[in-house]
């Protein structure tokens, strides 16, 4: 059953988000840099936040109008490079939201 889990995503430790109509600003703090994600880019971040990794794509779709199997791979490569910023995190990648210091 370990296969078949979902990957939920979260907030990195130390991220904060400020939010616009269209565009959102997310950062580690307090060492940035700070990451302008305007357009599809906000999209994505907005249905990525405490969703199912697997489910990203075809939320993005039904936001936009898109095709999920059009959109489906570079919305998965997006969300990987926001969880190897550590801007999001999957559960089970060794964040763990709350207790120790992250960057000793």
């Amino acid at each position: 059953m370990a296969g078949a889990a979902a990957m939920t995503l979260r907030l990195g430790d130390d991220v904060a988000v400020h939010l616009e109509d269209d565009a959102a600003y997310v950062a580690r703090v307090p060492e940035g840099p700070i990451h302008v994600l305007d357009q599809v880019a906000a999209i994505i971040w907005e249905e990525a936040v405490d969703a199912d990794r697997a489910t990203v794509a075809a939320r993005v779709a039904e936001r936009t109008g898109a095709d999920v199997h059009e959109i489906a791979p570079d919305v998965d490569a997006f969300v990987g490079n926001l969880v190897a910023l550590g801007l999001l995190a999957d559960d089970g990648e060794g964040f763990s939201g709350s207790g120790g210091p992250a960057g000793a």
